[in-house]
């Protein structure tokens, strides 16, 4: 049976197309019924759903991978008899790794 007409506030007139292979269409219509959607709902979803990074954000986070080298060396060459110099640069190291690894801050 078909679906009865309903009236909608803001129409769906635009159609969007990409390109996918054989196994990414499987893939999403697999995830799309295990949502209980259709194709053009989960993409839409996912698509306006997604937060990405900004540059300015990708960047830092080159940056902070950076210092953690750094960190990490310096925590090698330190002396045996500076255990609290040595666990600041751990916690240091742990926060950036985090922050690194963590896509939803940015």
């Amino acid at each position: 049976m078909a679906k009865p007409f309903q009236r909608v506030a803001f129409p769906r007139t635009h159609l969007i197309r990409f390109r996918a292979t054989d196994g990414e269409l499987g893939l999403i219509r697999q995830m799309a019924s295990d949502c209980g959607l259709s194709v053009s709902s989960f993409v839409r979803k996912q698509a306006l759903s997604r937060r990405f990074r900004s540059r300015i954000a990708a960047t830092l986070i080159c940056r902070l991978t950076e210092l953690t080298g750094e960190v990490r060396s310096l925590r090698e060459h330190l002396r045996a008899d500076a255990p609290e110099l040595k666990q600041m640069l751990n916690k240091i190291a742990a926060e950036v790794e985090r922050i690194s690894v963590d896509d939803d801050m940015f």
